[in-house]
């Protein structure tokens, strides 16, 4: 995600916190087990179901790559919008994720064969990511890490000159009402959380100004065209619009 603005979160379990997570929330100065706490959005754990999020009118968000069937999408092909708009066929296998979310893009593109490093900078959303990953199976045959970071920065850790090779992919949450593949208890949880990317527009104002990228935005089907377009890849609900910026020496 970009920046945002972020809400109260606690932590609260009746079973004994894993060190790793204990270490996480010290990390990001989330109280743990305080029943006074000042909370929006609550972490619990369950050693069988692992950990959830809940927020003030007890939606749960739970997020499992292996039983989850909204993970499991049907085989990726070449033909699939998003591996087009990518550019996968002309070696594009390297790709920086730059808004997590829900981690479905990141974890279908992994499914590909891409490598992808997905970035998320809500702290719990960001838990529950690292959480879902570290207890997957499918997930280590996969090339696919979340990192805690926020978009702006990542554009500007990104290496220098861009790969030829690397892809940005970046879905921010706009402001404006779009339909959602998403169930609505999902969308609602993660809006409340995230709230909308209100510097979508300066990020990807920043991306056309790195030299040889290649970058994916992700928007609703009915959005108004975004300048400096290459081209636009429609799928179902959303289209992929894809900016190629000229290396250096074209500049020139």
């Amino acid at each position: 995600m970009t920046k945002t603005t972020l809400k109260n979160v606690a932590a609260f379990s009746e079973h004994p916190w894993p060190e790793h997570l204990l270490a996480q929330f010290t990390k990001f100065q989330i109280p743990v087990n305080l029943p006074n706490a000042k909370w929006d959005f609550l972490i619990g754990y369950h050693p069988e179901e692992g950990v959830s999020l809940t927020d003030r009118e007890k939606r749960v968000l739970k997020i499992n790559f292996d039983t989850d069937p909204a993970y499991h999408r049907q085989k990726v092909f070449k033909k699939d919008p998003l591996i087009k708009a990518l550019g996968v066929s002309q070696g594009r296998h390297r790709v920086w994720d730059l808004t997590a979310g829900l981690g479905r893009d990141a974890l279908m593109m992994a499914h590909y064969g891409l490598q992808v490093t997905s970035f998320e900078r809500n702290p719990a959303l960001f838990l529950l990511l690292q959480e879902a990953a570290r207890s997957s199976e499918e997930c280590k045959s996969l090339k696919l890490r979340f990192d805690f970071q926020d978009a702006e920065t990542v554009l500007t850790q990104l290496p220098q000159p861009f790969p030829e090779n690397g892809v940005i992919y970046f879905d921010p949450m706009f402001p404006t009402k779009k339909k959602s593949a998403l169930p609505p208890q999902e969308m609602v949880i993660l809006r409340e959380l995230t709230g909308a990317d209100e510097d979508a527009e300066e990020i990807i104002e920043k991306i056309h100004h790195i030299p040889g990228a290649r970058a994916v935005i992700k928007r609703p089907d009915s959005a108004p065209q975004l300048k400096g377009v290459s081209h636009s890849i429609m799928a179902k609900l959303v289209r992929f619009d894809v900016i190629i910026v000229p290396p250096v020496t074209a500049l020139r």
